[in-house]
């Protein structure tokens, strides 16, 4: 499935530059991030992560519960099964995005040049240009749906559709202070995501992780400027926080946390990884990622029969890290030009996560208004569901390339007008010395760097 380089010692490849991230879903947003086979890989998983959520929204919407399929054969059950880990897809996109963005405030600490101002900006542009559009287009397509139909029961609610479009309706989450609430991130922790756009819950844990994550380690990372660290160690107290409170209104933000430090943990400690890897005979990796592919949809099917706990979302985004970790080298040869494509999709993947559900609310509102019509799932019908999927992808293209394409342009933009506030003390003249009168011991301690 993977295939690999024939030297002994892979390449490991840390692309978490400041532009390099997941939302829950979202791509680096430029061709030159699918540079190596490293990228190829990792951009391919989270393209399909993104198709995985894509469909799981899909087939509640329009097909009947598998506990109503006339037809039980191996096609359709493993169809239902797929699309039943739209939540598990998205755990392996938290582990991708701590390894990326988690990465870069790691290598920068390390570096002694991580930029609060810098990074601050390039997460803002990077979620907001996205989100505000697909927030224009459910208010347009969620009130449009609800003027146009009205008794549908995609716009007034029904438990037939799960927890995909809001089961008490969708209108009365089209409102100003609701509206506020998913601009700033707040959606799923204060008030509830903006109409039928269900997954936006993600972007807010997200925002929230990229502002604890920096400020704890800002807080208590060897070398920080005193006052850095008090206003460091007060935004994370005010993040986690804000994760407290959605978790007492039954957000999943603090039990989630965990998942996405997963992606952290791999790129703190890439090199080992790479030491490890290169100890790994070359014509056993492709295998043994194979296979790892295997346990993260076993693990995940798991997670889905057994309820969405913090032990088991824990167990899938360690093994999900795993296939990270064993990503971070090249896919080459023939296995990398096979994954190409999937890894373009990556660059709007965003878009799609952004935008699909008001996009297949509003087209199921015309070919299945009530959940007692929707089909059975067979071969014959299948095509309904791709077409309502395909309409889904043309809208997310068409966001990204109004919107999430000029992602870099926009920043580099921004970059320029931001101060660079110093985060770091000065460096005593005699450090040189002390370090050469006393170098380091082995190993290291997160402080240290």
């Amino acid at each position: 499935m993977f295939g690999h380089s024939p030297r002994r010692v892979p390449r490991v490849s840390f692309r978490a530059a400041e532009g390099c991230e997941v939302v829950s879903g979202a791509g680096p947003g430029t061709r030159r991030d699918r540079g190596d086979g490293t990228n190829v890989a990792l951009n391919a998983l989270r393209f399909g992560a993104a198709l995985v959520v894509v469909v799981s929204h899909v087939r509640p919407l329009l097909y009947v519960d598998f506990s109503q399929a006339l037809d039980a054969g191996p096609g359709p059950r493993a169809i239902y099964a797929v699309t039943t880990l739209g939540h598990q897809a998205v755990i392996v996109f938290f582990v991708l995005s701590g390894y990326w963005v988690g990465g870069s405030v790691l290598r920068g600490l390390r570096e002694r040049r991580f930029d609060v101002a810098r990074y601050a900006t390039s997460r803002a542009v990077r979620l907001w240009i996205v989100l505000l559009p697909a927030m224009v287009l459910t208010q347009a397509l969620d009130r449009s749906g609800t003027w146009f139909f009205p008794d549908s029961d995609v716009y007034a609610g029904s438990t037939a559709y799960h927890l995909v479009v809001p089961q008490d309706g969708a209108l009365h989450r089209l409102g100003a202070l609701t509206t506020l609430g998913n601009a700033v991130f707040l959606q799923s922790l204060a008030v509830p995501q903006l109409g039928t756009d269900t997954p936006l819950w993600s972007l807010a844990l997200e925002f929230w992780y990229y502002v604890i994550f920096p400020a704890v380690l800002l807080a208590v990372w060897r070398g920080v400027a005193r006052r850095v660290r008090l206003v460091a160690a007060l935004v994370g107290a005010v993040g986690l926080a804000v994760l407290w409170y959605g978790h007492t209104q039954g957000s999943q933000g603090l039990v989630l946390f965990p998942t996405w430090l997963v992606g952290a943990g791999v790129a703190w400690a890439l090199e080992p990884v790479g030491r490890a890897l290169g100890r790994v005979p070359a014509w056993a990796l492709g295998p043994v990622r194979a296979a790892t592919v295997v346990a993260v949809v076993g693990v995940a099917l798991v997670h889905h029969a057994l309820g969405e706990g913090f032990a088991l979302s824990l167990v899938l985004a360690l093994v999900a890290g795993l296939l990270v970790a064993l990503l971070t080298t090249d896919v080459r040869g023939v296995v990398r030009r096979f994954w190409n494509p999937f890894s373009w999709g990556a660059e709007w993947s965003y878009s799609l996560y952004a935008t699909h559900v008001p996009v297949i609310a509003f087209v199921t509102a015309i070919l299945a208004p009530v959940a007692a019509g929707r089909r059975q799932l067979t071969w014959a019908t299948l095509p309904v569901g791709l077409g309502v999927a395909a309409v889904a992808v043309l809208v997310a293209l068409a966001v990204y390339a109004v919107a999430e394409r000029h992602t870099g342009a926009l920043r580099a933009v921004l970059l320029r007008a931001v101060p660079r506030p110093r985060l770091f003390a000065p460096v005593p003249a005699d450090a040189g010395t002390r370090v050469a009168n006393h170098p380091p011991r082995a190993g290291f301690h997160p402080l240290d760097h």
